[in-house]
């Protein structure tokens, strides 16, 4: 194998490490962001009297 296609070979996996992270980083937020959502939403609920905590 000549050294540019190794050259170019190793550039591509680099590219789609990067790409790969991106992803997975977008993924993370979204989650993240519904996970925030949800328990403001959950913590509105509460407050409102719509779900009641037990008291021990």
């Amino acid at each position: 194998m000549k050294e540019y296609q190794d050259l170019i070979g190793k550039i591509a996996i680099a590219i789609a490490i990067v790409i790969f992270g991106f992803v997975v980083a977008g993924a993370l937020t979204a989650g993240f962001s519904n996970m925030h959502s949800a328990i403001v939403n959950m913590g509105d609920s509460i407050r409102d009297g719509l779900i009641k905590v037990a008291n021990q």
